[in-house]
């Protein structure tokens, strides 16, 4: 008889789909950047969700204090 072996789900798909903080519009966000030092980083208003043909957010426009920008749902 065989030893029965666990299914694992590879990290990636078990961070996709745990339960995340919804998006929503006046929602205060930090725009993290690699290249730059924490107190560097940028904050923001989210003021529009940007849906993809499946209807899944996948683009927001955040309103920062040089202006609005586009960033990637992603990456925030």
């Amino acid at each position: 008889m065989e030893p029965e072996i666990p299914h694992f789900t590879p990290k990636s798909k078990q961070m996709a789909a745990s339960a995340t903080t919804p998006l929503k519009a006046g929602t205060m966000m930090v725009l993290v950047d690699d290249n730059t030092p924490v107190l560097s980083w940028r904050i923001g208003r989210l003021n529009q969700l940007h849906l993809g043909s499946d209807g899944i957010t996948r683009v927001v426009s955040i309103r920062t204090g040089n202006g609005s920008i586009y960033h990637v749902v992603k990456s925030l």
